[in-house]
């Protein structure tokens, strides 16, 4: 019972479309954000892998765009 029920699973997976590719524009769409114009806020009571993974953020989204996203708070 349970392999006729994995290989029912598996057979409906592999049929699923695959739609995972993001597109990155750099012209603006009419339902987009403008990240370029905002900033990362952290506290200083967050904890220091929070702060870390913001700062990483801000570089990976100035790689990408070419646009800076200060990360802004305390002990920043």
């Amino acid at each position: 019972m349970k392999v006729k029920f994995a290989i029912c699973l598996l057979i409906a997976l592999v049929g699923l479309p695959v739609n995972a590719q993001l597109r990155v524009s750099g012209q603006p769409v009419g339902n987009s954000v403008n990240l370029g114009k905002c900033s990362i806020l952290v506290d200083s009571l967050d904890h220091h892998l929070i702060v870390t993974v913001a700062g990483m953020f801000a570089d990976d989204f100035h790689r990408v765009t070419g646009k800076s996203i200060p990360v802004a708070g305390a002990d920043v």
